[in-house]
């Protein structure tokens, strides 16, 4: 009887839970250790902005490790080990990421600095970068065939190309990005993380796949990658036009500045597209 009730599935799904509750205990560890009195503060309602990024990086790891839940079964034991092991390893490669981001994306602000401060601009775009890389990492994981090189071969990939992508884009658009984030322009925060968001989602769909031989899977991601990013960069800076064709992007994330509401909408078209450019790759 305790069998029709009980199967392996709900063993392993009890088991992964468990380690995820772990893992969360890991983030917060690291966290209080990286970012001294903030989590107390987040805890009396004192810094909100550090919240978003302590949720960003928990969201981030455990949703990273849920890519290894989906693959051929190697018995329940080996299962829940593999499970354990690439959720230490995302929890890593996270935090990692999450560093060097810090350095490269917004290059002329300092993150800490400016999230006490209070500046919300920069915790959102965070937020979408954490968002973004956890989506290259769990790409790595989903498939058959996989090993930790690979996985580590592929997330290095996908974060270069990510950023390369991106710091491409920025060059594109009319107005100083940074700046505007430094000055705690949610609008411009808005603009910037979505369109981070939508190459994540070229990337995301370009990694899956099984792994075969790896060069061929790298030449093969490489090729979808570039051809997706191109698509977005014609089509996602042109659909806003067509569904507000008498709307100047700059003017409402400058001129008008906070005017959120609208780059909002813009960039939620913009992730829709990424998301059908991605599915046909």
């Amino acid at each position: 009887m305790l069998n029709n009730i009980i199967n392996i599935n709900d063993i392993y799904t009890i088991t992964t839970i468990i380690i995820v509750v772990i893992l969360a205990l890991l983030v917060k560890k690291f966290f209080n250790l990286t970012n001294k009195e903030e989590l107390n503060k987040i805890i009396n309602g004192k810094s909100n902005v550090f919240a978003i990024r302590f949720a960003a990086i928990l969201f981030g790891v455990i949703y990273a490790s849920s890519g290894e839940i989906f693959g051929g079964s190697i018995g329940l034991f080996n299962d829940i080990i593999s499970f354990f092991l690439y959720s230490i390893l995302m929890f890593i490669l996270i935090f990692i990421a999450v560093f060097i981001g810090d350095k490269l994306l917004l290059s002329e602000i300092n993150n800490i600095a400016a999230l006490k401060k209070g500046n919300t601009a920069v915790a959102l775009f965070e937020l979408c970068y954490i968002i973004a890389t956890s989506m290259t990492a769990r790409a790595t994981l989903i498939g058959d065939g996989g090993s930790v090189i690979s996985v580590l071969l592929f997330f290095i990939l996908g974060q270069t190309v990510l950023i390369l992508f991106f710091l491409i884009a920025l060059k594109l658009t009319p107005f100083d990005d940074v700046k505007e984030i430094s000055k705690n322009n949610i609008a411009a925060s808005l603009f910037l993380g979505g369109l981070l968001l939508a190459i994540s989602v070229i990337n995301y769909y370009s990694l899956l796949g099984d792994s075969t031989e790896m060069l061929q899977d790298a030449i093969f991601y490489i090729i979808s990658a570039i051809k997706g990013g191109v698509l977005l960069l014609l089509f996602g800076y042109s659909i806003d036009k067509i569904i507000f064709p008498k709307v100047n992007i700059t003017n409402e994330v400058i001129e008008k500045d906070k005017n959120w509401g609208l780059i909002f909408i813009v960039s939620m078209l913009t992730i829709a597209v990424s998301i059908i450019i991605g599915a046909n790759l």
